[in-house]
């Protein structure tokens, strides 16, 4: 499935939203062998990726340094603020 989004704010409301955040819940608690993964590209620069209850390496995880998504990284918008300081071309 491919997605796109006015913008960073509209997709984070929309996570925090049902029926998206009873999924997610719901997902972590019991993947049922189904594998998620999400890229996202932004227009200025910086890419962010996730992978859960994956099984082999798909995608940029086959080749990019791995970060676990937990703490103050379990936010795109956190994921994604070293790339703001790369000056834009």
């Amino acid at each position: 499935m491919r997605q796109y989004w006015r913008d960073l704010a509209a997709l984070e409301k929309w996570t925090r939203e049902s029926p998206h955040m009873e999924w997610w819940k719901s997902f972590h608690k019991d993947p049922k062998g189904t594998t998620f993964w999400h890229e996202a590209y932004f227009l200025r620069g910086g890419i962010d990726s996730v992978y859960v209850a994956g099984g082999a390496p798909v995608g940029m995880q086959r080749f990019a340094p791995r970060i676990a998504a937990h703490g103050p990284m379990s936010t795109a918008r956190m994921r994604a603020r070293p790339t703001e300081a790369y000056p834009q071309g």
